[in-house]
């Protein structure tokens, strides 16, 4: 009886050892599908999020070229404005000596028509 009572005993901790080894086996297995689970869902966000950056690089690069263009079409049009001031200065310069020599040129006609007038009176 005693034999038979310490078989029972040992089967039953053989029995609850294997219970207890296939609770920790399919512990395990349920910790690493979570950790699984989660790893993929971290690998799906994170690819949304290199895929947001990648996106955002572009634009900005897009942005910097349009910038660079921008800055180049205003250096071009300050130089182009730039040539026009400086043509319409020379216009303005030359239209001002042509009036002063206007003037001159009626205050010569003017004394000329003096001395005509003096002539005249004369003959």
């Amino acid at each position: 009886m005693i034999l038979q009572l310490k078989l029972k005993i040992c089967k039953n901790i053989g029995f609850e050892s294997s219970n207890k080894i296939e609770k920790i086996k399919n512990s395990e297995i349920g910790i690493s599908n979570e950790r699984i689970q989660n790893n993929s869902a971290n690998k799906q966000r994170l690819e949304a999020e290199i895929l947001e950056v990648k996106n955002r690089i572009e634009e900005l690069k897009e942005e910097q070229k349009q910038k660079l263009e921008k800055k180049t079409n205003l250096t071009s049009n300050k130089e182009k404005f730039e040539k026009e001031l400086a043509e319409k200065r020379g216009r303005t310069c030359r239209i001002i000596k042509k009036k002063k020599l206007s003037a001159k040129e009626l205050e010569i006609e003017g004394k000329k028509q003096i001395v005509q007038d003096n002539i005249d009176k004369k003959i």
